[in-house]
């Protein structure tokens, strides 16, 4: 005989819930990016959320705290799959992956022009990098030079700005893409000061056939000089140009007339690619002594005396106010007694 019995069971079978998420677009590399979760459940409620960012990181959020997130990447990648899973009141769990794409940032780079001086035009030249991402849309410059006031900023590629006075001023740029992904570079520029001539005074008074030996003195250390030289008359020579820069001006200056001559020197001093304001050095050069006596003869009886008082041009050209080297003086006086005793 066989015995038999039944019994039933009711088993309930819960549905999955469905995980979905959304996410902020485009993202920047190293920005964050921020996730929406749009998950459901036709059973319960969605008690846990894991989410899993491709790049080693993760985070769980439980009901009742917000499941929505935002995450910046530890890496470089430009793409991550991230997971999202969800887990119901019933325990039925379900996951859902998606790509998550990252633009990469643009490189900020600049250039400026070698030569850089106070007052005068600084140019900067933009080298940014698109680096994979977008092309470069904007910039924003800031020269670090304040007191230029609006001056002190500007959103072109390729700028340039005075800067007023010598220093180290640091130059920052901003850029940005198409997808308003940015980078920021700045760099120390060095403005160099516009070199003087600043020798007192600006003259020289010397004797014929003589040389200026004129040391030049700037207000910038290394500063060399060039110049240009032009004579009051035909009548002094020994002048000429010097394009090579020097830090002496000595020239042998000859004045083959009986008249006060002059050489004026039109001076240049350059120092770090910068070159200075042209000043004007002016050397007088006095003629040499010469009996000016007139007629330069005399009759006398034996045994009467000369009598003769003895002139020189020098004499008759000095003036006051108008300083004669001594040398000069001392010459006259020699051909003056050479004459006297012969």
């Amino acid at each position: 005989m066989v015995c038999v019995d039944n019994v039933s069971i009711q088993v309930l079978v819960s549905p999955l819930p469905q995980a979905e998420f959304a996410n902020t677009s485009p993202n920047c590399i190293g920005s964050q990016v921020c996730y929406t979760d749009l998950s459901t459940t036709n059973l319960g409620y969605i008690e846990k959320w894991k989410w899993e960012f491709g790049d080693g990181s993760m985070q769980t959020v439980w009901f009742p705290f917000n499941q929505n997130v935002c995450h910046a990447f530890v890496d470089a990648a430009v793409s991550h799959i991230v997971r999202l899973t969800v887990t119901s009141s019933t325990g039925c769990s379900h996951f859902i992956e998606h790509m998550v794409s990252s633009v990469p940032l643009p490189v900020a780079n600049f250039d400026f022009s070698t030569i850089r001086c106070a007052g005068q035009l600084v140019q900067f030249s933009d080298l940014s990098q698109t680096n994979g991402g977008g092309p470069v849309t904007s910039w924003l410059w800031n020269f670090g030079d304040p007191s230029s006031g609006a001056n002190n900023t500007s959103t072109l590629q390729n700028p340039a700005h005075i800067f007023m006075t010598s220093g180290t001023y640091n130059v920052m740029v901003i850029i940005s893409n198409t997808s308003n992904c940015v980078d920021t570079v700045v760099k120390s520029i060095t403005i160099n000061q516009i070199p003087l001539l600043i020798n007192s005074p600006l003259s020289k008074q010397i004797c014929n056939n003589t040389n200026t030996n004129i040391s030049l003195i700037s207000d910038v250390t290394g500063a060399l000089f060039t110049w240009t030289a032009t004579g009051s008359s035909g009548l002094v020579t020994g002048f000429y140009n010097n394009a090579t820069p020097s830090g002496l001006l000595d020239q042998t200056l000859v004045n083959s007339g009986f008249t006060i001559e002059t050489v004026t020197y039109h001076i240049t001093p350059h120092a770090n690619g910068c070159d200075g304001p042209v000043t004007d050095y002016i050397v007088t050069v006095y003629p040499s002594p010469n009996l000016s006596n007139t007629p330069p003869s005399k009759q006398i009886c034996n045994n009467t005396a000369t009598n003769i008082t003895l002139t020189s041009i020098l004499q008759e050209l000095y003036l006051p106010g108008q300083p004669l080297d001594p040398r000069c003086w001392l010459l006259d006086s020699w051909i003056m007694l050479f004459q006297r005793l012969h």
